[in-house]
């Protein structure tokens, strides 16, 4: 996970999408998909609730996340059609 830039988490992203592609099992793809919720959640949460930081950081943060939020949401597609849940 990287929230320097947008530019980072992209790449993040990328890193994230292949490992649940070549994962093997249902519980490894899980984590995956929960730990790109879980960067797009502390991302936004950091933006809105931190008072100390520039409204340029700001901004950042939640492109940053809105970039995991869609890698999140398209892993939780993948998955209810894979496994149904």
């Amino acid at each position: 996970m990287s929230y320097t830039s947008v530019r980072e988490a992209r790449l993040a992203c990328h890193k994230l999408r292949d490992l649940y592609i070549r994962a093997r099992t249902r519980k490894r793809r899980l984590t995956i998909l929960k730990a790109a919720w879980l960067a797009a959640t502390r991302a936004r949460v950091f933006a809105e609730r931190h008072p100390n930081i520039s409204p340029e950081v700001r901004e950042r943060l939640l492109k940053v996340s809105e970039e995991y939020e869609r890698l999140a949401r398209e892993l939780s597609e993948d998955y209810r059609a894979r496994y149904g849940d």
